[in-house]
């Protein structure tokens, strides 16, 4: 009796001892003493572009930047999933976590796609820490509430784009202007300067907003969030406050009608599809539009080009001088991946200061980092735009559509072009995105 219970005494311990060590590494080791091999399954959207797929996977650079990764993590296999899009990735990710096939990490867009998955996101705060997290901007964009201070369920990717005005130096000279040195900082010394470009002779803004919709996504949100901020608009996603009765909102779309009616937009602007081209061929003075197309606008107007911030509606908003931009998209880990550690190296491998100046040096002139470690020695020649751009990096503010429910928002740009040329109200406008909350 006693060598039975002796025997299972030791088997105990031994079973105790050899939980222990296994334990005390990350993952268990191998006979040889190399960690085992696991596989991290990797869904991703922006971060292969339509013209690498057109190439092979391993031509990419992603597929590059995860070799250099395995040279310090050789046991971790990656395997790339590419998304057709944002939303599709993050519709897919609910379902795949609810019938256990989500992937451990998933790229797609920030905002409310994101925040919207909190219930099955691995927690930030244990995967990165502070220094880690210090180094990446955009944080409002994948924490609760929009606020950075809240949780956090996403992690922003190392790039960002911004929206402002482009500018033909040219054009400004010519109208007494020099936005070089003396930039409009409010609404109204913008239009001050719009008058000035008109009496010159040139169409001040050119833009298309039958199409890209360009101010109404880049401009008149800034002018909104600017006066109104994110609180507002996360309790009018809940139908806890009316869009009529948001005056930062009314003022921003009541903007939107004067600078058609004052004249400072091309007179088709609600049908036009090629205000780029006439910018660029110096029809008009500005154009509003997004940092990724910063090397196309280089190259047409050489020296001639150059970036301003949208502007400030009041001297005491929510928010001074800022821009739309940031990171539009974030990468998000799987609460039931069993890998977190290996997780968290590769998002901050893919993250790093050497894999962007890659990416940047990688046919995409265009690219801002979203990233603080960046140094611009590293990044190679730098066209003037984009060393302009670098300057702005902390002072994007999140895109406002991505915060506001996206059935409201695309009420908004279905009226716009109504709203532009006077057929609807700015208060029509606003009862017509509360219809689409009371309708939910």
């Amino acid at each position: 009796m006693k060598k039975h219970f002796y025997r299972l005494f030791a088997l105990c311990l031994a079973m105790v001892m050899i939980l222990g060590l296994a334990a005390c590494g990350d993952k268990p080791a191998t006979n040889n003493g190399e960690k085992e091999e696991i596989t991290l399954n990797l869904w991703v959207t922006s971060m292969v572009s339509s013209k690498e797929m057109l190439g092979a996977e391993e031509d990419w650079w992603l597929s590059r930047a995860i070799k250099n990764f395995q040279k310090e993590y050789p046991h971790v296999k990656v395997e790339i999933t590419k998304q057709n899009s944002g939303s599709e990735a993050a519709t897919m990710f609910r379902a795949g976590s609810t019938n256990g096939t989500a992937p451990d990490i998933a790229e797609f867009w920030n905002g409310n796609w994101m925040t919207d998955l909190k219930d099955y996101a691995y927690p930030v705060e244990q995967l990165l820490t502070e220094e880690q997290m210090a180094r990446i901007n955009g944080w409002e964009g994948v924490s609760m509430g929009f606020n950075p201070d809240n949780e956090r369920v996403g992690i922003p990717i190392f790039e960002q784009t911004m929206a402002g005005f482009y500018y033909n130096k040219e054009i400004i000279d010519a109208a007494g202007l020099d936005f070089e040195n003396n930039a409009p900082k409010t609404v109204e010394e913008l239009f001050d300067a719009c008058e000035k470009i008109k009496a010159a002779g040139y169409t001040p803004i050119m833009t298309d907003e039958g199409s890209s919709h360009t101010l109404m996504y880049f401009i008149i949100p800034y002018w909104w969030v600017q006066q109104s901020g994110y609180e507002i608009m996360t309790k009018q996603n809940k139908g806890e406050s009316k869009y009529v009765d948001d005056k930062g909102l009314i003022k921003a779309l009541e903007l939107f009608q004067e600078l058609y009616t004052k004249g400072y937009l091309n007179e088709d602007a609600v049908s036009s599809s090629d205000a780029q081209s006439r910018f660029l061929m110096g029809e008009g003075a500005m154009l509003p539009k997004y940092s990724s197309i910063s090397a196309t606008i280089q190259e047409g107007l050489g020296d001639k080009a150059g970036f301003i911030k949208p502007c400030d509606v009041t001297t005491n908003g929510v928010m001074q001088n800022k821009l739309i931009g940031g990171a539009g998209n974030a990468f998000m880990v799987s609460k039931d991946t069993k890998y977190p550690k290996e997780c968290a190296a590769l998002i901050m491998h893919l993250t790093s200061a050497e894999e962007y100046a890659i990416y940047k040096a990688d046919s995409r002139p265009g690219s801002v980092p979203n990233i603080n470690d960046v140094k611009i020695e590293d990044l190679g020649e730098l066209i003037p735009l984009n060393k302009l751009m670098l300057g702005m990096v902390a002072d994007t503010t999140f895109y406002v559509d991505n915060v506001v429910d996206s059935d409201v928002y695309s009420e908004l740009i279905r009226y716009s072009a109504d709203l532009l040329v006077g057929k609807m109200t700015p208060q029509e406008v606003a009862a017509a995105m509360d219809a689409i909350i009371a309708a939910k």
